[in-house]
């Protein structure tokens, strides 16, 4: 099992940090470096005044590894595809990836451009998708193949209808750089100068589109599903690179730092941790979990990481591996 210790601040919000003197196990408390310039002039930023002193918990039991076809990793995979290579062009590695379930899966290259991961006599493969010359720096797809995308140049939301990429609020101007798609219906994103948005798309007839202020400030947000029965969750990474939950009305924050985040469709959350490049799972309480067995042997190497999208706890969690573009997907 590997060991490692994850702290996670406490936060104001949640009864789970109040501990219990009748079964608790031993912890200790260490100084955290303050959390420095943190626009909080949004007001359901958490008060993080008294965030300095938290509590080193230890990370407990591992749940996932990889498979791989060509080498040993920890976790290891099934490598999906090596590298997007497009005929007549150089090779041009993944740099974006969205899953919807095992056959709605979308990337981005460093470039900018769209591909779909289908089907073929020959395997899975990656098709280029033509946009007509526009490119885009951020997707998320939901079901059906509904996909929605921020565009490189005008930084605007675009949704993808009878194969052609339409802008979703045509009247609109506002400039985004990260976008999560809860349901056709409900779009979460980040504007260029940090604050997170919500926009319902109303059925036709039913009034204009509009986006709402949700507030804070942050780099990436990441949304799961609707429930009748529990809340969706909705997160983010913070200018300073931690994991952020919203709770409703303040976005509290984890002290772990990471590369990426996703929720997955049943409220799973998973991350990239930054120091490293390893996945790490919210427990649903106060830490995030290495997802990694301990090495069997002395060949075995971890999956450095870059990317994740999730669709369900365990099953179909994909990863970008930094370096190659391979896409590792999780196998328990």
């Amino acid at each position: 099992m590997v060991q490692e210790d994850i702290t996670v601040a406490p936060t104001a919000t949640s009864e789970s940090s109040v501990i219990d003197e009748n079964n608790v196990q031993p912890i200790t408390i260490i100084q955290s470096k303050p959390i420095e310039n943190i626009i909080t002039d949004q007001t359901n930023i958490i008060n993080l005044e008294n965030t300095n002193n938290t509590l080193e918990v230890p990370a407990q039991s591992v749940h996932a590894r990889w498979s791989s076809r060509d080498r040993d990793l920890s976790p290891a995979l099934q490598v999906q595809q090596k590298a997007l290579s497009p005929e007549g062009a150089d090779r041009d590695d993944l740099d974006v990836i969205s899953v919807y379930g095992k056959d709605n899966i979308w990337g981005l290259s460093k470039s900018n451009e769209l591909y779909h991961l289908v089907k073929t006599p020959n395997g899975l493969e990656w098709q280029y998708f033509p946009t007509e010359g526009m490119k885009f720096k951020d997707i998320s797809c939901t079901k059906r193949n509904i996909l929605f995308a921020i565009g490189a140049d005008d930084g605007l939301l675009y949704r993808l209808a009878k194969s052609k990429m339409e802008l979703v609020v045509p009247s609109d101007t506002t400039k985004f750089v990260s976008v999560s798609a809860m349901s056709k219906r409900r779009i979460y994103a980040v504007a260029e100068n940090g604050t997170v948005m919500s926009l319902k798309i109303r059925r036709v007839g039913k009034g204009p589109n509009r986006w709402d202020l949700i507030g804070g400030r942050m780099k990436k947000v990441a949304s799961g599903s609707r429930h009748r029965i529990r809340r969706s969750e909705l997160w983010g990474i913070g200018p300073d690179d931690r994991a952020y939950r919203f709770d409703g009305s303040v976005w509290c924050p984890f002290n772990i730092e990471l590369k990426d985040i996703s929720v997955a469709k049943d409220n799973s959350v998973y991350g990239v941790r930054k120091e490293d490049g390893r996945l790490v799972k919210w427990d649903r309480g106060e830490q995030f979990l290495l997802q990694e067995k301990p090495a069997t042997n002395n060949d075995q190497q971890f999956a450095k990481l870059t990317r994740v999208s999730a669709y369900r706890e365990g099953k179909h969690v994909y990863a970008i591996e930094e370096d190659t573009s391979n896409i590792l997907r999780m196998v328990f």
